[in-house]
């Protein structure tokens, strides 16, 4: 059964002490968001390395590889400095807020 029907939505999340590491059925790339200590000049590949807003997040993605944006917390300080509307641009990516 796919990932997106009924309960089994997030049935292949791998959730571990420090919190969502793998979005298993995507096969692309986990891109992290944290607008408390992201930096968007870290690499966004981990929590430590999370990107500080979405679209620079986004700006990693390739379109139609399925990649995930975890959004590990969202703070207003992020939304300063986050464009305005945030345009989704990249075919078949995943947002999820966690």
């Amino acid at each position: 059964m796919p990932y997106f029907r009924g309960k089994n939505k997030f049935k292949h999340l791998e959730i571990a002490q420090g919190g969502v590491f793998q979005y298993h059925e995507t096969g692309g790339t986990t891109f992290f968001v944290n607008g408390e200590t992201g930096s968007n000049g870290k690499s966004g590949l981990s929590p430590a390395d999370a990107k500080l807003t979405v679209k620079a997040a986004l700006d990693l993605c390739t379109a139609n590889k399925h990649d995930v944006v975890y959004i590990l917390n969202y703070s207003s300080e992020a939304q300063v400095y986050e464009e305005w509307p945030i345009v989704v641009d990249v075919d078949q990516v995943h947002i999820i807020g966690v």
